[in-house]
């Protein structure tokens, strides 16, 4: 039992879960902050656009079944909004990850090229004695 709780403490410790479960505390976070965000700014101005006054809701009706809409519209803008932050961050990770990724292989093709002239020079050496 001491080897089963060792292993779980050393599985919780490890770098990555840790970096995955702050990775998720900030996402939720974000979430709910561009949902407020959509709630609050974005669908007051839809629902003008629509037409609605203060009060009504976003919804059409259908054999007297009423289709709310409007939380959907806002669960749409939240996801584009999410969307397009998520598709900044990531072309700026890789614009990063790429850089450094072109000078480790201009260093490697230095230190390569530079392994060449040493091996002909010592192959020229040889030669000429």
């Amino acid at each position: 039992m001491k080897k089963f709780f060792k292993e779980f403490a050393d599985f919780l410790n490890q770098g990555n879960l840790i970096e995955i479960a702050v990775g998720l505390l900030l996402a939720t976070a974000f979430k709910d902050l561009v949902t407020s965000f959509s709630d609050s700014f974005i669908m007051p101005i839809v629902n003008r656009l629509l037409g609605f006054t203060k009060g009504s809701t976003s919804h059409f009706t259908i054999f007297e079944m009423k289709f709310e809409y409007g939380g959907f519209i806002s669960s749409v803008i939240s996801f584009v909004i999410i969307g397009f932050v998520l598709f900044l961050v990531v072309k700026s990770y890789n614009k990063v990850i790429v850089k450094r990724n072109e000078e480790a292989s201009v260093e490697t093709e230095i230190s390569l090229l530079k392994e060449i002239r040493d091996l002909l020079e010592e192959k020229n050496r040889n030669e000429n004695k």
